[in-house]
């Protein structure tokens, strides 16, 4: 047992002893004036006695519960209670300060009672009357003194937080600064090669250009949501889902969208949108974000001449900047642009890139890249010509212009069954130059679709279709996606007897099956995935479907074999 613990005890039975000594002395004074002495133990009814025998009245007792007032009913009883018990006035000083020894004296002394006097009834009540008015008064001045000081302390508290907020800024801007400044100082310690410096040193000093102070702000949503072919409505969110974009998308070669962004592009041509937190100073957040797509233009060796425009254009509350720059495609210098924009939406940040990285060219690119300057708001900066040309609308498209889509795109027998089946659509999915399509089914609801893949869920069936061009052939493709898939199975634990068939070819593909349990609170399921590579003019289709029955679905066999007819399964099968 510690010190702590001792200490507690004794102070526990110091208290019990306080408590018990009193009582019994109370219950000495309670027979000396003729009263029960049990009276004394009963909460509540030994103060209507105590006042009783003080006073002759038991219900003065309730003038305690009076704030102030109260307290001096308690003391003028202090001193009356010695007095009728003939005591004087020294006595009623004890029993005030030191209330048990006095008590004790008083019921064990020598001391006699006689009745107390009908006149002081009158002054207790007075007393009590006047210590509540006083009380009131106290009260109410206290009250109005915590509301004043509650209010400046607010606004204090405000000023306080306001200029934390800005101090904080401008040191993150600071901090910023030095911290570019660093990175290029780095930067030129790595360039040895004179040439290479100047060329670098031509678009290092991004975010110093030549400010184009145009009048007026966006006000609202600053794109152009009028109905047009080819575009949806679609809506991106802030962080904490208070502020919500309406975003016009262009959904023929396919998009992509999720909670803060949303991202799309044809013809070569991609653009970007996404909804993020505003800084203090929109003018520099805007000119970090520039420098990081200039820095990682710069990094790999398809991307030279990177040069920021010197005008950079500025109405009140935006922001837009072009870069221009060179890349190799298949050896072969090419022309490429990103456009650049930042605007404030309801104290969110939101940022808009079009860019064209790829060598596509003709009146087609030009009217999407037109339309998109001018559908995502970069007529607020410029002049942009609203331009869908003829050809692009689709409602004006006969069968001669759809021969000619086709004839843009290098197509092949595809690996998929494209019938028409309830439930399902045909999308399309497209290489990284956007020169090689491929129709795929997918379902009409909850398909994620992307330019170059798509991925959706169906009671238990998992599909995901990518389109890439690295790899050296299908097989080694297929290796890579094996072993990467087989080394997540096996950190989880929820996947049980994992086993790998033997590879299944055929003349422009390769197919391998992987069995496994899949475990769950309510039971283990048998499950399988199929992973498959397709040649496909030159790029490979990868498709990875995951069959478990966890939802213990009527018709999951039926719907399986839809699958494996749909997505070519059954090619490899026999």
């Amino acid at each position: 047992m510690n010190l702590y613990v001792l200490l507690l005890f004794f102070a526990f039975l110091l208290m019990f002893a306080i408590i018990i000594l009193s009582t019994i002395a109370l219950w000495g004074i309670f027979l000396k004036a003729g009263k029960r002495g049990w009276e004394a133990v009963i909460p509540f009814y030994n103060q209507y006695t105590l006042y009783q025998i003080t006073w002759g009245n038991g219900w003065l007792f309730l003038l305690t519960l009076i704030p102030v007032g109260g307290f001096f009913v308690y003391i003028m009883t202090v001193f009356k209670l010695a007095k009728v018990f003939n005591k004087g006035t020294g006595f009623g000083f004890g029993l005030l300060f030191l209330p048990l020894i006095f008590t004790c004296l008083l019921a064990f002394g020598k001391s006699s009672y006689r009745q107390p006097g009908e006149e002081s009834r009158v002054a207790v009540v007075g007393a009590a009357v006047i210590g509540g008015g006083i009380g009131l008064i106290i009260g109410l001045v206290v009250l109005i003194s915590l509301l004043v000081f509650s209010g400046r302390t607010r606004v204090d508290y405000q000023t306080e937080s306001i200029r934390r907020e800005r101090t904080r800024g401008e040191a993150i801007e600071r901090e910023g600064r030095e911290n570019n400044r660093i990175v290029e100082e780095d930067r030129y310690d790595d360039y040895d090669d004179e040439d290479k410096y100047d060329e670098y040193e031509e678009y290092q000093d991004y975010g110093e250009g030549d400010f184009v102070i145009r009048d007026g702000r966006i006000e609202g949503n600053p794109f152009d949501l009028t109905p047009r072919p080819g575009f949806e409505i679609m809506q991106i969110y802030s962080f904490d889902g208070t502020v919500v974009l309406d975003v016009p998308v262009e959904i023929e070669s396919g998009f992509a969208l999720d909670y803060e962004w949303v991202h799309f592009g044809n013809h070569g041509v991609s653009a970007n949108i996404i909804m993020s937190e505003l800084g203090s100073n929109l003018r520099f957040q805007f000119m970090a974000q520039i420098a990081l797509h200039a820095d990682a233009l710069g990094i790999g060796d398809w991307y030279t001449d990177i040069v920021l425009d010197d005008e950079i254009f500025e109405i009140e509350n935006g922001i837009m900047q072009r870069i221009s720059f060179q890349f190799d495609r298949s050896g072969e210098m090419q022309d490429g642009f990103e456009y650049h924009m930042a605007f404030e939406y309801q104290g969110e940040l939101v940022y808009v890139t079009i860019g064209k990285h790829f060598g596509l060219s003709g009146p087609e690119v030009d009217c999407y890249i037109k339309t998109l300057k001018y559908v995502l708001g970069f007529h607020h900066f410029m002049e942009v010509e609203m331009y869908l040309c003829f050809y692009c609308d689709p409602a004006n498209r006969n069968e001669q212009d759809e021969e000619r889509v086709e004839a843009m795109y290098s197509l092949t027998e595809n690996p998929f069954d494209l019938a028409p089946t309830e439930g399902f659509q045909v999308v399309q999915i497209y290489n990284f130059g956007e020169t090689i399509r491929l129709d795929v089914p997918a379902k009409v609801r909850g398909t994620h679709l992307r330019s170059n893949s798509l991925s959706f869920e169906d009671d238990g069936i998992r599909v995901n279709v990518d389109m890439r061009f690295w790899g050296d052939n299908a097989l080694e493709v297929l290796r890579q996606e094996r072993d990467m898939h087989l080394g997540i199975m096996n950190e989880l634990e929820f996947f049980l007897e994992v086993e790998v068939d033997e590879v299944s070819q055929i003349e422009n593909g390769v197919m391998q099956r992987i069995t496994f349990q899949y475990e769950l609170n309510r039971g283990v399921f048998p499950g399988v995935r199929y992973m498959m590579v397709f040649d496909y003019l030159g790029e490979f289709i990868i498709v990875k479907i995951e069959m478990v029955d966890i939802w213990e679905v009527s018709n999951f066999e039926e719907l399986a074999d839809l699958y494996r007819q749909m997505f070519g399964v059954n090619l490899f099968l026999d």
